[in-house]
């Protein structure tokens, strides 16, 4: 099978955009242009295929029990934030644990 190259300006992807895209998902090479020189070519998105498969994790150990204690939250809130104490704090979480300048919140984690 030959692969066909297709070049059209930018105003032409506008107009034909969905003739492109089969174009494209067929095999063929699509760049659009801009001003006469090649600017993007237009390509499928890879998809991954590996099946998923039941009880491909069965192998690893179980988590221990207190997992998600809040004494566990405390411990890896402390060695996230390098060593500081939050256990002053009702909510265990670093973000709530003092509003200091320059301290993370949930509105400069973004």
């Amino acid at each position: 099978m030959e692969v066909a190259t297709l070049q059209v300006s930018l105003a032409e992807a506008e107009a034909q955009l969905p003739r492109l895209i089969r174009a494209a998902l067929a095999g063929d090479e699509v760049i659009i242009a801009e001003w006469g020189r090649p600017s993007v070519r237009l390509v499928p998105v890879q998809t991954t295929t590996g099946k998923r498969r039941p009880g491909a994790w069965s192998h690893l150990a179980p988590p221990a029990e207190d997992w998600d204690s809040p004494a566990f939250n405390r411990e890896i809130a402390r060695d996230l934030m390098g060593g500081d104490d939050f256990s002053s704090s009702t909510n265990c979480t670093p973000w709530s644990a003092g509003k200091a300048e320059g301290s993370m919140d949930a509105g400069n984690m973004l």
